[in-house]
């Protein structure tokens, strides 16, 4: 069992207590990412530590909680170092922390608002008619148009993700990437995903014949960089079944267990 002195960047913490809500540990002085709805804020938030660690003591704090039940969060620990290290540095990128001015000023209307990557909940009830489980074409996609939006500077998501969709696509981009970086890229591919107004790109969109001929080989590469325990539609994947790939044997990721003090 990982002590929280010993996470490490990258690594995915389902909080068991609070139906497989998922978080990523990003290091620094605010060390977790996740993407919450409080009521008053909703988004990819950064913030310490100390929320984990009181719940870990049993010194919960929320209505829902009863005082000194201990909360467990397992950790899976992503084996390719190189993507867990690109995925927490894109968690941080997509985080708002309560330094930033969205955050101060929302804060002080008074009024619920949304983070710089909005929660919707809703979206992931929409979706889940797909087959969350089912690495296709599609799926890679809409990793690429992730990655896409970062390599261009505009948000990722407007409508917004859920905490389950928003690590998958964390990881599938990392990838990405990782893969990107060492070796060659099919010419043009994301320079035409960046563009998401073009005519292009929209009957790319709806035609699959065409997404399987300029997708296909990459789609099979990426099946063997991916971490197999991400190898899923980031777009409609929940928390539960999320939890249930990474718990599988060869998935990518080592579970380490649950986290303890210290």
């Amino acid at each position: 069992m990982p002590k929280l002195s010993e996470m490490q960047p990258g690594d995915l913490i389902s909080d068991l207590d609070d139906d497989d809500h998922f978080m990523i540990w990003v290091g620094g002085n605010e060390e977790i990412v996740e993407n919450v709805d409080t009521g008053d804020y909703a988004g990819i938030f950064r913030h310490s530590k100390s929320k984990i660690t009181k719940r870990i003591n049993g010194e919960n704090n929320s209505d829902d909680d009863s005082e000194g039940e201990m909360t467990h969060f397992a950790v899976f620990r992503c084996e390719d170092t190189r993507i867990a290290k690109q995925a927490a540095e894109f968690a941080i990128e997509w985080a708002t922390s309560k330094s930033d001015d969205l955050f101060t000023v929302g804060k002080a209307s008074g009024d619920a608002f949304n983070l710089k990557i909005p929660f919707n909940q809703g979206r992931l009830v929409h979706d889940r008619a797909q087959n969350f489980d089912d690495w296709d074409v599609r799926s890679l996609f809409r990793a690429l148009r992730v990655l896409a939006r970062h390599e261009s500077g505009v948000p990722v998501s407007i409508k917004g993700w859920t905490c389950s969709s928003f690590a998958t696509y964390c990881y599938q981009a990392a990838a990405l990437k990782v893969l990107f970086q060492s070796g060659p890229i099919a010419p043009g591919v994301l320079k035409m995903v960046k563009d998401t107004n073009s005519e292009k790109f929209l009957k790319i969109k709806n035609d699959l014949n065409i997404i399987q001929l300029l997708f296909g080989e990459l789609t099979e590469i990426l099946r063997k960089l991916i971490p197999h325990g991400l190898l899923v539609d980031g777009k409609a994947i929940d928390a539960t079944s999320l939890l249930g790939f990474l718990r599988k044997d060869n998935n990518g990721f080592t579970n380490l267990g649950d986290i303890i003090a210290g």
